[in-house]
């Protein structure tokens, strides 16, 4: 009979109770959440009772089976159910012979990684920038699961190297390269491979850049080659200064002035507003190589020339066109004068483009000094042969005129060894002078420095003096005023 109790208001039941087996939990090992193709183990957590027995066990949800435990394979990532379920049977109190049921469900997740992120995806070597790549997991889960997430790094395209576990890894700006990072849960997960990873290095060539004059050459060296920024932006001071920007490496500035200060620097944008500036660098012009006039001679270049010896010239050292000068044209049209027209410190600036100037000169021997030329009547016989019967060295003496008008020999100079002599010097060499000429304004300008440094140069090398020691005795002339032959004494040449 049950009795109903109130005390102060509150109701109570009073009657007979009496304890039974039930389910009060569910174990799973190795966890209730795992990675994905994990062998998992479920065990009934049953409470037993004295006098009372556990008739049977049975599995339900994803698990079956009638045994207290069961094992299962989570071979998908998703939520699994493990649905438990008793008959129990015993003598009560009272010695009634009673039975009954208990169940208890419990869920579990196989996890796989689904996603692999990255804070962002450039740095700059050096820089206290880092990526963060972090490894998303699905479905959901309660606990810390970051011991099985595996991960691997490339490097440039070399082999995957183990990088750890967790779930997040960090790449510094340490080493320039380009990355990729993956992840799993666990050895039968598939891998999930991050974007594309850059650290890279943006260095001016030199602290001073060097550049050739007049070739566009102002550029940075960046690592890796494969990382392309949205811009090149490049501030230069000196000259007409200014800003200019490149969609490539190369800012595609010419320079021509090699007196005034320059400085560059470059800024690279990329990424989401991100930029990444290089210290400030000298630039050096350097001259342009090959710049150097080379006289030019052909020796005895007219086997017509010459008039009988006779008070007339026995050579010459002329330049071809005949005039007594070495460097042509003579004024400033031997030099291309060019503009420069690209952006840049020197934009609009005057240069010497490329030169024609030429010291072209040849040598030129008289006729009748040479064996067998026909002579003129009178005097009927020729120069050479009449020199020759009379005890002079006519082969000698003809050598000692080419010499003369030459490279001298080793007793004596020449004419064009003069020349030679000081159109090796730097100083002398109008293409070398002319190369690193430019006017910041005026076309004009430029074209009186060409004038004037062609007169310099051409002023220093003609020769001014004759050369001695490579004859010296007597030999014969004729006089057509007196038709005889005549003794010339104490020549030197």
């Amino acid at each position: 009979m049950k009795k109903l109790v109130v005390i102060f208001g509150v109701i109570f039941f009073a009657g007979s109770v009496f304890a039974c087996p039930k389910i009060t939990g569910i174990s799973f090992e190795p966890s209730f959440e795992v990675p994905v193709g994990t062998n998992v183990t479920a065990t009934m957590l049953i409470q037993e009772v004295l006098d009372y027995q556990v008739d049977s066990c049975t599995w339900g949800g994803d698990f079956s089976g009638l045994e207290q435990t069961s094992g299962l394979r989570l071979s998908s990532p998703q939520t699994y159910s493990a649905d438990a379920s008793i008959h129990w049977s015993g003598v009560d109190e009272n010695g009634k012979i009673v039975s009954g049921t208990d169940t208890y469900s419990q869920t579990l997740v196989a996890y796989c990684v689904n996603t692999v992120t990255e804070d962002k995806q450039v740095v700059a070597k050096g820089s206290s920038d880092t990526i963060t790549i972090t490894a998303g997991v699905y479905p959901a889960v309660t606990g810390d699961v970051g011991s099985f997430i595996q991960w691997q790094k490339q490097k440039d395209n070399g082999t995957w190297d183990d990088a750890g576990t967790g779930m997040s890894q960090t790449l510094d700006s340490s080493e320039v390269g380009t990355y990729y990072y993956r992840a799993r849960a666990g050895d039968n997960d598939t891998w999930v491979v991050s974007d594309e990873l850059t650290v890279f290095s943006l260095t001016l060539t030199n602290e001073n850049v060097t550049v050739t004059r007049g070739v566009p050459g102002i550029s940075a060296t960046l690592v890796p080659s494969e990382f392309l920024p949205s811009k090149f932006v490049w501030t230069f001071t000196g000259g007409a200064g200014g800003v200019c920007e490149s969609s490539t490496i190369n800012a595609g500035v010419t320079l021509v002035d090699s007196n005034d200060q320059y400085t560059v620097k470059c800024k690279i944008l990329y990424g989401n507003n991100q930029s990444y500036e290089t210290p400030v660098a000298n630039i050096i012009v350097n001259a342009r190589t090959g710049w150097s006039l080379v006289p030019t001679c052909i020796q005895d270049d007219n086997p017509n020339w010459g008039d009988f010896p006779g008070g007339v010239l026995l050579g010459q050292f002329v330049n071809k066109n005949g005039s007594n000068v070495a460097i042509t044209p003579v004024d400033s049209s031997g030099a291309t004068i060019a503009q420069v027209t690209t952006d840049g410190p020197n934009i609009g600036y005057w240069y010497v483009k490329n030169s024609s100037y030429v010291i072209s000169v040849h040598t030129l021997i008289n006729r009748y000094l040479k064996k067998g030329t026909t002579p003129l009547t009178p005097p009927g016989i020729n120069f050479y042969e009449y020199n020759k019967a009379h005890g002079v060295d006519s082969d000698k003496f003809l050598t000692a005129i080419k010499n003369h008008e030459y490279m001298g020999s080793s007793t004596g100079g020449g004419h064009y060894k003069q020349l030679t002599d000081e159109a090796v010097k730097d100083e002398n060499n109008l293409d070398k002078n002319i190369e690193k000429l430019c006017s910041a304004t005026v076309k004009e300008n430029l074209e009186k420095q060409i004038t004037d440094s062609r007169k310099t140069c051409n002023d220093e090398i003609w020769p001014i003096s004759e050369p001695s020691g490579n004859w010296s005795g007597d030999y014969y002339v004729y006089s057509f005023p007196e038709n005889n032959w005549m003794l010339w004494t104490g020549a030197t040449y």
